[in-house]
């Protein structure tokens, strides 16, 4: 797994670094939207973002994510942050598919 993330092209969105010394590595800066704009129009597969809720919020801001895969865990904790960002309007989803593992988790797949 490690070999196939170092191996593989990554776009880091930062504000403070600058560039990165990682193997086939880009770090866009301020403009996100324009950056992912410009991903989108090359070929090849999609575009993942890992775990940064302010990356997601900005893209689904400037109405750029096609598709939202969301795990859903039996467990309420009472408080947290908002996983998505207020809206001037609300902004419809389709189901695409939802399957429950074993141990409880929903796996969602909604296209915007």
């Amino acid at each position: 797994m490690a070999e196939k993330i170092n191996t593989m092209r990554k776009v880091v969105a930062s504000r403070s670094l600058g560039s990165s010394d990682w193997k086939n590595t880009t770090v866009i800066g301020d403009d996100l939207p324009g950056a992912v704009e410009s991903l989108k129009q090359e070929s090849g597969g999609p575009i993942l973002v890992a775990g940064s809720r302010s990356v997601v919020h900005a893209l689904l801001n400037a109405g750029l994510v096609d598709q939202l895969n969301l795990q859903v865990f039996p467990l309420m904790l009472g408080s947290g942050i908002r996983v998505y960002p207020e809206r001037p309007q609300p902004l419809p989803l389709t189901l695409v598919s939802s399957r429950t593992l074993s141990n409880g988790v929903v796996i969602q797949q909604y296209a915007v």
